[in-house]
This record gives C-alpha cells, structure tokens and sequence, in this order.
C-alpha cells in the first residue's frame, strides 16, 4: 500500500494498493511488504515491493507505470532495501536469498522500462545502495554478505568489489567525504 497524508492535519489524501495477489516469498511476522522507503524526483513517487513490483505514482495517487524486478527470496522476513534515483533512473538492489537470483537493476523514471540489469554475486541483503562520487564520476555503493560491490549507475558496470560484511547486510553505506563505511 503507498498512501499520501497531508503533513499538517494527518488525512489521508490519497490510498492505494499497489499489489493484492499472491505473494513470491513471504515477509516477517513483525513486517511487511512495504518495508523499504519510497523516494520521489518531486514529479513522481517510486515505491518497491520486492517481486511484487516497482511502482510510480504522481502526486495526486494515479499509477503512471509499474516494473517487474522478477523473483528474488528474502529469506522469508521481506525486502528492505529502498529505490535510489540517479539522472533519469530508478535502481533497485534485488538480492536474492541463495544469490541465484541477485540482481541490481535500473528502469527509466519516466516511464518504467528496463535499463540495464546486472547479475550480482551476493545472497540475501537489505541495504539501500547509496551513491558517491568519486573525482568526475559517480558511483553506486552496494552493501553484501560477501561482497561489497561499486557500480556506475549509468551503466550498471561492476566498477570494484571489496570483501562483504559476512552476514546480514541490513544497513546503508554511511559516506564521510572519501570514506564509505560499512556494517
């Protein structure tokens, strides 16, 4: 479900549900399926479900488009990791719960096709990537069990990879001018 609430009463101003079927995995008993941020360009709002989809509303509720990411598991506790926005994309990271399936993809914002798709050799995670810039180009940082990859988001390109955090790649890359820190 992705709703809208006016900020200085708290009505509601719009309510939609995104997705009502069956489910590819299932979420956590205390979570649900709308666990990761919705971001917005200030024209559009893009919410992720998981395999359920990727999903752009306007401002006034209307679905402009939605995007299939494919079937990726979570372990069965649910998705986390939230849609980043560079130029005209959206980039979502798709790692899967075995990596049979991992993925980091992008859609054009405008109208939800597919970009570019990139396999990823990682299991489950539930980080948002974030992204850096480094001298004149740009970077998308990426969180992982086993690796943690950089990626040109223009292109999807596997810039470099470090060894992951091991397990439970839950939180975001936190940056500190040259630094990216990850846990």
């Amino acid at each position: 479900k992705v709703l809208a609430v006016d900020a200085k009463s708290g009505s509601v101003l719009w309510e939609k549900t995104v997705y009502n079927g069956p489910t590819f995995d299932s979420a956590h008993r205390n979570g649900s399926f709308a666990s990761p941020t919705p971001v917005t360009d200030g024209q559009y709002v893009y919410s992720f479900f998981g395999p359920e989809g990727l999903y752009a509303h306007d401002f006034q509720g209307k679905e402009v488009w939605k995007a299939s990411t494919g079937e990726f598991g979570s372990v069965s506790v649910g998705y986390g990791s939230s849609p980043v926005l560079y130029e005209n994309l959206v980039i979502v990271l798709c790692d899967d719960d075995m990596g049979k399936n991992s993925s980091l993809q992008a859609f054009d914002k405008k109208t939800g096709k597919p970009v570019w798709n990139t396999k990823r050799p990682t299991g489950a995670s539930w980080s948002t990537p974030v992204l850096a810039r480094s001298g004149q180009h740009s970077e998308l940082l990426t969180n992982g069990n086993e690796f943690i990859i950089s990626y040109d988001p223009a292109t999807g390109k596997e810039l470099w990879r470090a060894e992951g955090v091991g397990s439970n790649a839950v939180a975001t890359p936190l940056l500190k001018d040259d630094i990216a820190i990850f846990s």
